[in-house]
């Protein structure tokens, strides 16, 4: 691993849009996956975005949607890998 991609980064990617995505998009093509990494806090704090969220859930599209969350999640997150010491 040579770059660590924290949570902000993954919410840019996750958005799949806009100028910060290609910016990021950009950089992160030369670099091979096995190169990248994200934090498992990046994880946690993830995990923790996608409770909140269906907490504030009041309709059923926003159950809908907050229980699609964390595949996407999971999905996004696969690439990557995760790194789970800093000896990593």
């Amino acid at each position: 691993m040579k770059y660590l991609l924290d949570t902000d980064h993954i919410s840019i990617l996750q958005w799949r849009t806009g100028p910060a995505f290609t910016t990021l998009t950009v950089r992160m093509a030369p670099h091979p996956r096995t190169d990248l990494a994200f934090s498992i806090m990046s994880l946690h704090e993830q995990t923790r975005g996608c409770h909140a969220y269906l907490q504030r859930a009041r309709t059923a599209r926003e159950v809908v949607h907050g229980g699609d969350v964390p595949n996407e999640l999971i999905h996004d997150l696969d690439s990557p890998s995760i790194c789970k010491t800093i000896d990593e």
